[in-house]
């Protein structure tokens, strides 16, 4: 019973136009479809590891700064510019 079904099947899509029309359209968009999938994971692998690449300069700017921060409180009269700066509370005077 299933041989003359694929029988069938197999002698509509390999005899008639119609049906290698189908089986190419198919074949058509299955493979767009892939390329479309494989491509996607191309742009989201680039775009992470921009995001990465991003955060690590970010980490390396921020890194610099609090190394400046802290050599600048290591000298001595940070305590006393703390104290004469504006911005500090008014108690801590």
């Amino acid at each position: 019973m299933i041989s003359v079904i694929l029988t069938a099947v197999a002698g509509f899509v390999f005899d008639t136009r119609l049906g290698k029309i189908v089986v190419g359209s198919l074949l058509g968009v299955g493979l767009f479809f892939g390329w479309l999938f494989v491509h996607d994971k191309k742009v989201e692998a680039r775009t992470e590891q921009k995001i990465v690449e991003k955060s690590v300069d970010q980490g390396k700017k921020n890194n610099a700064k609090n190394a400046d921060v802290r050599r600048r409180a290591e000298q001595p009269g940070a305590f006393e510019r703390l104290l004469n700066d504006i911005m500090v509370c008014r108690d801590c005077r």
